[in-house]
């Protein structure tokens, strides 16, 4: 019994499955966290700057038309009729400053990116999540108009105002349900890159925000294809100062539409590439029960040294 006394019980290793800091995912960049790694990554990526230089082109070509419109004095004469329109123009200043969101974003998200500085970042996506708000209280003041107009509708057709109804309920549900989950990847997301123990992110952009913007893009194409029949019955009836204006108004309008479509579909795919480039380094993502071993983080950069070659500059 004299020889197990000198065993001392109090010194047996305790540490053996203590995560060690070398094991632990380091940055590149600095004291960041694996998602705030990958979100600096993906804001210095050409996919992004590509994304905003066709967003800023259609910005000046939005501001160009909305210019033209202000400095017009929207009262004229068709036949024997005079028209004032323009309390159009609050609307205009309206427009103009909701689409002054999105450049503003994304160079939060740049800047950040190029300056390591997370706190920018986060304020651009918490801004693109105020225009989806934005963007919901508009869904809404439709919603309530559109019922409104359906009651009228209900005394004089009472067939045809049903079935309107129950289209633009199933219409306005569905897009209410897909503006949810984009602001639902956009609010989440903030939350995870600010936090430097979270893991990985909650939702996916190609099941949050990608059915938005094939959305968005579907209502794109139904209001440039409305517009082509009338434009020309319009301004056939103003005189010719207002008319020339309207022309180069008009074809601006479809340059911005088609600038539309390369934005939206280009944004379409880019959700699928941000969920790839968070998922290329899946494995070393580090979490509360595995270690990842030094010889593995080598092997997993490695393997992956094409796809960063592709997004870095």
């Amino acid at each position: 019994m004299e020889e197990f006394k000198s065993l001392d019980l109090k010194k047996v290793k305790t540490d053996i499955f203590v995560e060690k800091d070398e094991d632990k995912f380091h940055s590149d960049f600095g004291d960041f966290s694996y998602l705030q790694d990958r979100l600096i990554r993906f804001g210095r990526s050409k996919n992004i700057l590509i994304l905003y230089a066709l967003i800023m082109i259609g910005f000046v070509l939005t501001c160009m038309s909305t210019v033209m419109l202000l400095i017009t004095d929207l009262k004229f004469t068709v036949g024997t009729n005079t028209e004032n329109l323009n309390w159009i123009k609050i609307f205009l200043v309206i427009i103009w400053f909701i689409a002054t969101m999105i450049p503003i974003a994304l160079t939060l998200i740049i800047y950040g990116s190029k300056k390591l500085k997370v706190d920018q970042i986060v304020k651009g996506i918490r801004i693109f999540d105020n225009l989806l708000t934005i963007h919901f209280i508009i869904l809404v003041i439709l919603a309530i108009f559109f019922i409104f107009s359906s009651f009228g509708l209900l005394f004089a057709k009472f067939i045809v105002a049903v079935i309107i109804t129950g289209i633009l309920f199933g219409l306005f549900y569905l897009f209410f349900k897909l503006l949810r989950k984009a602001k639902d990847f956009a609010f989440d997301t903030t939350n995870e890159v600010s936090s430097s123990s979270s893991k990985s992110l909650t939702h996916m952009a190609t099941e949050s925000v990608r059915p938005y913007l094939i959305a968005l893009l579907i209502l794109n194409i139904i209001s440039w294809l409305s517009n082509l029949g009338d434009n020309n019955v319009i301004l056939e009836q103003l005189n010719l100062g207002v008319y020339n204006i309207f022309t180069s108004i008009s074809i601006l309008s479809n340059i911005s539409f088609i600038l539309g479509f390369v934005i939206y579909f280009y944004a379409i795919n880019l959700t699928v590439k941000f969920d790839s480039f968070f998922e290329t380094y899946k494995n070393y993502a580090p979490n509360s029960t595995i270690t990842i071993p030094k010889k593995a983080q080598t092997s997993s950069k490695k393997s992956n040294q094409y796809d960063e070659d592709n997004w870095h500059l």
